[in-house]
């Protein structure tokens, strides 16, 4: 699968998650991930937890849209928020992240679906390039 993620402290980066073995569900998921955001005491717990260390660490999920994938908006506030993005991104911790949070809705969307979702993540070169000269991070392309 690919996902595209687009970075810029201070803006919104969205990271495009492509779901090759369950992309019918890309509406649902994102949905789903949206009620989870909004609805702060209820919900599955392991979601919750999953959002808020992923808040804890100052990336902050905002929306998923679908599309031809799913879009996540994940607002980077500072320097320090897009540095901690890219090793996140490099060491694929990030790509982790994201995939526990959406299996973990699939459970939700799809109770009996047995499959797991699988991803990849990606950055453009010109995103590598902008975040790299604007946090001292180089990227993987």
């Amino acid at each position: 699968m690919y996902h595209e993620v687009l970075a810029l402290a201070g803006e919104m980066p969205a990271v495009h998650v492509n779901n090759n073995n369950l992309s019918y569900l890309d509406g649902a998921l994102s949905n789903t991930f949206n009620d989870t955001l909004r609805k702060s005491s209820e919900g599955d717990v392991e979601s919750k937890e999953l959002l808020t260390e992923i808040n804890g660490i100052g990336l902050n999920l905002v929306k998923a849209i679908p599309g031809q994938s799913i879009i996540i908006f994940v607002y980077c506030k500072t320097v320090q928020n897009a540095e901690k993005f890219m090793q996140l991104f490099n060491s694929g911790r990030l790509r982790h992240m994201l995939e526990r949070i959406l299996n973990r809705l699939l459970l939700t969307t799809e109770p009996c679906n047995k499959e797991k979702l699988e991803s990849r993540i990606s950055l453009e070169d010109e995103e590598v390039n902008t975040l790299a000269e604007f946090t001292g991070i180089e990227g993987i392309y």
